[in-house]
């Protein structure tokens, strides 16, 4: 058989400044917005090795395809909100997060393969370092949410996002991305997030709990072997507040469906996948000083 194996390592994140302004009307509707400047850099190494332990291919040991990508670019976006207090126990709101206009995104990628063939001699071969420029444009966003005030010592919260993921657009200015544009339109739908969570306060102390569920991006004709991507969240935590100091102690639980492919091939041509569970554990732990 062709054992087939497949690694890869991810790391990178999105940062944000915010320039934001505020106003409060009698206490009683809080009108905000803010522009926000968005940094993102993210590096995949993926490693990728089929090996013929059954000698199916003839000549054939071994074959290992690495192939490397950076990407980096800076994004605008900007969001207004307006939070509503009709009674002391009570706040609702409704925020419109735009589309992020990541206009100067930049790919750098290169690939290399090596091989183990049977009394025949190879070397490692590398391709040309590659780059490339085009703008990406990603969903609008917009959330409705309600939290209820329990004398003061408890909070229940709960807030719906809707997403439009088939929004997601890429431009270039010296191709045209009109295919992969309507493939997504196609692919994609607009989908909700659901998060509820809770807290209790007892003198110095907050125990907290949450929970939050996220909807599948894809249309139901685009599901595969039943994985929708899908996710759900657990999470607890707790945190302690002093006049000087405080310190917040959190976990998340994840857990989703995927399906993946490990390449394409022409004419249509399926390749056989897998299905994967993912689940993750975070645990987070913050600490300030109050001057």
């Amino acid at each position: 058989m062709l054992f087939r194996s497949r690694s890869t390592t991810t790391r990178g994140g999105i940062s944000e400044w915010n320039f934001s302004i505020g106003a409060n009307y009698n206490n009683l509707v809080y009108l905000g917005g803010s522009i926000g400047i968005n940094s993102l850099r993210y590096l995949e190494e993926s490693l990728y090795s089929e090996e013929d332990k059954d000698n199916i291919i003839p000549v054939l040991n071994n074959y290992t395809l690495q192939q490397d990508v950076t990407t980096t670019g800076t994004g605008v976006n900007l969001k207004l909100g307006i939070i509503v207090r009709p009674a002391e126990w009570i706040r609702m709101g409704v925020s419109i997060h735009s589309p992020t206009l990541y206009s100067n995104m930049h790919d750098d990628y290169k690939n290399s393969i090596s091989s183990s063939l049977e009394n025949i001699p190879t070397s490692r071969q590398e391709s040309p370092d590659g780059s490339y420029d085009y703008t990406l444009v990603t969903p609008l966003k917009a959330t409705g949410s309600v939290a209820f005030i329990i004398a003061k010592t408890g909070l229940i919260s709960a807030d719906y996002e809707l997403v439009d993921y088939s929004g997601s657009r890429f431009d270039a200015t010296d191709a045209s991305f009109s295919e992969v544009n309507d493939a997504i339109r196609s692919k994609y739908k607009a989908n909700g997030n659901l998060r509820i969570g809770g807290e209790y306060r007892w003198n110095a102390i907050s125990f907290r709990a949450g929970y939050g569920l996220y909807g599948s991006p894809f249309n139901t004709s685009e599901k595969t072997k039943g994985s929708d991507y899908s996710k759900t969240y657990l999470s607890g935590g707790l945190g302690i507040r002093d006049r000087n100091y405080f310190i917040d102690l959190g976990y998340v639980y994840s857990q989703s469906n995927e399906y993946y492919q490990p390449y394409t091939l022409q004419n249509n041509v399926v390749v056989a996948g897998s299905k994967n569970d993912v689940v993750n554990h975070n645990f987070v732990v913050t600490f300030g000083v109050k001057f």
